[in-house]
């Protein structure tokens, strides 16, 4: 296959349409482009939801979100007209709204992984390498080496941006932990069988605070499962356990940048957790290519693979034993 000439490279399109564990994921790929080319004008395009996620990422230079359904079609049309020198689509399945990009969309070269849909549109069709078997980061990692970006070691992770009034703010409601060693747990997920139940989480924090009396606990949870956060919360003092009351994803990734250790089911906070360096004990559903494609990435971590489809068969024991071992490696590493 025939690679770029990067230097040429001046205007790029990035899409990615995803979750924000997508958009997580895929944040080291601006800072390949940027340390290859610095005065290279990266767009990009991606969900409207994902606006808190990048609100302080200074290695894109513009963004385009989009909503979904007639929204996003209508939107789609308007920017046909645009020119880029190059359109980069890492979404790692086919996707219409991909699709139409590639078909109306004005751009010197157009890359994407060799997906039938995209017959005919592609200029660069990139190999896709295995989803059972390779890391989402892997994935796009080998896809820019294919036409031709370097990647230097220290970019390949996750990158996270966060504004200094989140962090203070962050700073001050763990402020009475002072000294402590602060456990983050995530009960929140995107997918059902991502929930581990409250009895579970209630358990499990008890056993580790037990473990130490010196372990201290902030519980991050999205507002659909406040109930089940303050379920969990009223079965602790708060000179123990201490519920962040703020909703945006900035202040989120800030308390796990402030913890010792992240506890969680879902795999946004696994790459905010990487981007920081923070340890983490992961839950995964049983799903080999899930496993594979959203395991933690280049940190200290426990990634625990349930024996059934919901992590709710994973037991407490199971994810307290494995927060014991990580415990461990954190103390005599420094």
């Amino acid at each position: 296959m025939d690679k770029l000439n990067i230097p040429e490279m001046n205007k790029i399109l990035v899409v990615r349409i995803g979750k924000i564990g997508d958009i997580i994921a895929t944040s080291f790929v601006f800072e390949v482009i940027k340390a290859n080319s610095p005065y290279a004008e990266i767009t990009l395009l991606t969900k409207e939801t994902n606006r808190n996620v990048l609100k302080y990422n200074n290695k894109i230079d513009s963004i385009i979100y989009v909503g979904s359904g007639l929204k996003r079609y209508f939107k789609l049309f308007s920017l046909r007209r645009k020119k880029f020198d190059l359109i980069l689509d890492f979404n790692d399945n086919p996707s219409r709204t991909t699709k139409m990009i590639f078909s109306s969309f004005n751009a010197r070269f157009k890359c994407g992984y060799n997906f039938p849909l995209y017959n005919q549109l592609l200029d660069i069709a990139v190999k896709q390498p295995d989803k059972e078997k390779t890391h989402i980061i892997d994935r796009m990692r080998s896809f820019l080496e294919d036409i031709g970006y370097t990647c230097r070691e220290d970019l390949v992770k996750p990158f996270m941006y966060i504004g200094d009034n989140e962090e203070k703010e962050i700073d001050a409601l763990l402020s009475k932990f002072k000294g402590r060693k602060i456990i983050a747990v995530n009960i929140s997920a995107g997918a059902g069988i991502r929930f581990w139940n409250s009895e579970n989480w209630i358990g499990l924090i008890k056993k580790i605070h037990q473990l130490d009396m010196n372990f201290a606990f902030v519980l991050l949870s999205v507002k659909e499962d406040m109930n089940e956060a303050e379920e969990i919360k009223s079965n602790f003092s708060p000179d123990i356990l201490i519920k962040s009351g703020f909703d945006s994803f900035q202040h989120f990734a800030a308390a796990i940048k402030a913890s010792r250790l992240l506890i969680t089911p879902d795999t946004s906070a696994v790459h905010a957790a990487a981007s920081f360096g923070v340890p983490v004990v992961a839950l995964y559903p049983k799903s080999d290519w899930n496993f594979a494609s959203w395991r933690p990435y280049k940190i200290a971590a426990k990634a625990i693979l349930s024996k059934e489809d919901s992590v709710n068969a994973i037991s407490i024991d199971e994810v307290f034993n494995n927060f014991v071992e990580l415990n461990k490696e954190i103390n005599v590493n420094g």
